[in-house]
C-alpha cells in the first residue's frame, strides 16, 4: 500500500499582492515575498526553501503563486489528487485551450504535457526538487526570471511530462493583472472545480490520458547558458 503523502505547501509572490493572499487564501501557508521583483524563479526557490524548512521530511512540495482562487475544500482535494498520482510532477491548474477541452470531452481527469508548464499551482515529488533547482540555476542566466520556462526545460530533459488536473483546483484570478506585464485574460482555467465535491477515486489515472507536445528542446535552448551542458541526473 502506498503511504499517504506528506505535503508541505508554500506561496511565492510580490508585496503588492500580499494583502490579497492574507485575506483570501484558505490556509496561512508560509509566503516568500520577492521584494525586489527579481522574478518568479527567485520566488519559486524561496518558496521551496520555506516549504522544506517547515517540513523537512515532506514527500511532496506544493508551490502556489499569489493570484489564485481555490476550489472548495482545496487541501482535502489536493491531498486526494497527490495520493492518486504520487510519483509524477503535477499541475493543479489547467490552462484554457484545446488540451483541457480534449481531455474533458474524453472524460479524462488528467492530461499530460511534455513541453510546457503553468506555474500557478505545482506539486513536485521530493526526488525532483533538488535536481530541478540545480538544473534551473545551471542552465539559464541568473537574470532570466521565469520559473515555468526553467521547469518545462527540466521536464523535457528528464523526459517527465507534467500532469494537469481537469478540472483545475485553482483559478488564475490575476490573469489580466500581471505584475510582469504578461496580462492575458485567457490565461485562466476553462474548467474549474469550484464548489463541486469530487467523489473518492476521481483522480486515479486510467492509463489512457492524452499526452501533448508542441515544442522540442530547441525552443528552450536559445535561452540556455551556452557553456553549461544539458544533462539531467535523477
Amino acid at each position: 500500500m502506498t503511504p499517504s503523502p506528506t505535503i508541505s505547501t508554500a506561496v511565492f509572490g510580490v508585496q503588492e499582492r500580499l494583502d490579497f493572499v492574507l485575506e483570501t487564501y484558505p490556509h496561512p501557508w508560509p509566503i516568500f515575498i520577492d521584494h525586489d521583483h527579481l522574478g518568479p524563479w527567485v520566488g519559486f526557490k524561496g518558496a521551496v526553501h520555506l516549504a522544506l524548512e517547515q517540513t523537512p521530511e515532506a514527500s511532496h512540495v506544493l508551490l502556489l503563486q499569489d493570484d489564485l482562487t481555490f476550489c472548495r475544500n482545496f487541501e482535502t482535494v489536493a491531498r486526494d489528487v497527490i495520493a492518486s498520482n504520487p510519483t509524477e510532477p503535477l499541475s493543479l491548474f489547467s490552462h484554457y485551450g484545446r488540451h483541457a477541452q480534449q481531455a474533458t470531452k474524453a472524460g479524462h481527469r488528467w492530461y499530460r504535457r511534455k513541453d510546457a508548464m503553468w506555474g500557478q499551482a505545482t506539486v513536485w515529488p521530493r526526488a525532483l526538487v533538488e535536481p530541478l533547482i540545480a538544473f534551473g540555476d545551471r542552465m539559464f542566466p541568473a537574470a532570466f526570471p521565469h520559473d515555468d520556462t526553467r521547469s518545462a526545460a527540466f521536464l523535457l530533459e528528464a523526459r517527465r511530462p507534467m500532469w494537469y488536473t481537469v478540472p483545475a483546483l485553482v483559478q488564475h484570478a490575476g490573469a489580466s493583472r500581471s505584475i510582469m506585464g504578461h496580462s492575458n485574460k485567457r490565461r485562466v482555467a476553462e474548467f474549474f472545480l469550484g464548489d463541486q465535491d469530487p467523489p473518492p477515486g476521481t483522480w486515479v489515472p486510467t492509463g489512457e490520458e492524452l499526452t501533448q507536445q508542441v515544442r522540442g528542446l530547441s525552443a528552450f535552448r536559445s535561452k540556455y547558458r551556452p557553456d553549461a551542458g544539458a544533462q539531467v541526473s535523477l
